[in-house]
């Protein structure tokens, strides 16, 4: 197969530009409607794309890993849950950002649970990413910002769905694991939107349309379709940009685009500039996540994965 490093730069790139604008349609969705009901179409949607490979699918091999996918559904969704609420009580930036703390995490689970060594290297990075994730938890007149730590916990519960990959049989399938993913995380999702529908609150959201538009078919929009639409297309062209290198490691730093673009689209859309503290947060941050991505990557790790799962794994990591 021909490699293009810089075709793989580009296609990281429209990735990370699809996890941008997804935050947008998220917190615009949550003004009009609950969060179980866009995050059940975040992955029905994609979950009914992908009924046409169905004859690609082994159910066999994922009901031998059943309980593992299970765990990961159920982790996954919480961390979508905590990363839209923090989207509605801080921003889509700080939101984002917070997200790609996954890493910072991933060696003390895979070291608890796997017994994965960690060395001094490693040990600093984390540090120095926390010092970025104390500064971004500041940027609000110096006094912390509570939502902080939802954002935190959203990238701590996808290090857990991640770290879960592991538990995978060696000849796991990626459309497997995607499709058991995307079926389970809707079945999950749709337990809160039920409950929303009895409470009465399924299309009661933030009420907080920042962007000032109001439109019906704008909303059914933001809130039921183009997230989904965007996680497949974050899907397939991280898949592409990953075929287009020997090792996944080395787009790492582009990855983190995403922070750049949820910047600059919260800006364009609700004029929205952070401060100077969570800049450079960000900049700790993504400093943090590199070193620890390429320490994984210096000892051989299997490549494929996103700066969520810079984790020694077998075949088969899914980015949601």
């Amino acid at each position: 197969m021909n490699r293009s490093f810089s075709k793989g730069i580009m296609y990281t790139l429209l990735s990370s530009l699809c996890i941008a604008f997804m935050g947008v349609a998220m917190k615009e969705g949550s003004a009009n409607v609950s969060d179980s009901m866009i995050l059940f179409f975040r992955t029905l949607i994609p979950f009914i794309a992908l009924l046409f490979f169905i004859n690609s699918i082994s159910f066999k091999q994922i009901g031998q890993d059943f309980k593992i996918h299970l765990l990961r559904a159920l982790t996954a969704m919480i961390g979508q849950f905590a990363y839209i609420a923090c989207i509605n009580q801080a921003s889509i930036f700080e939101a984002t950002l917070l997200y790609y703390t996954g890493p910072l995490f991933i060696p003390v689970l895979a070291r608890i649970f796997y017994k994965k060594p960690m060395n001094l290297k490693m040990v600093l990075s984390i540090i120095i990413g926390f010092i970025g994730v104390a500064l971004v938890a500041h940027p609000d007149s110096g006094h912390f910002n509570s939502a902080i730590l939802l954002g935190l916990f959203s990238g701590f519960a996808m290090a857990v769905s991640q770290v879960c990959n592991y538990g995978l049989t060696s000849d796991s399938h990626y459309i497997n694991n995607v499709f058991a993913l995307y079926g389970l995380g809707s079945i999950v999702c749709l337990i809160p939107l039920v409950v929303d529908f009895i409470m009465g609150t399924a299309f009661s959201g933030t009420n907080n349309n920042a962007s000032g538009l109001n439109l019906s078919w704008f909303i059914l929009l933001m809130a039921f379709i183009l997230p989904g639409l965007l996680s497949l297309g974050n899907q397939a062209l991280r898949d592409l940009s990953y075929r287009q290198v020997e090792n996944p490691g080395h787009l790492s730093p582009f990855m983190f685009s995403a922070v750049v673009f949820s910047a600059i689209l919260e800006f364009i859309i609700f004029a929205k500039v952070p401060n100077a503290l969570a800049w450079g947060g960000m900049v700790l941050i993504t400093l943090s996540s590199i070193l620890i991505m390429f320490a994984r990557s210096d000892k051989k790790c299997e490549g494929g994965e996103s700066p969520q799962e810079r984790l020694p794994q077998k075949s088969g990591a899914v980015r949601l």
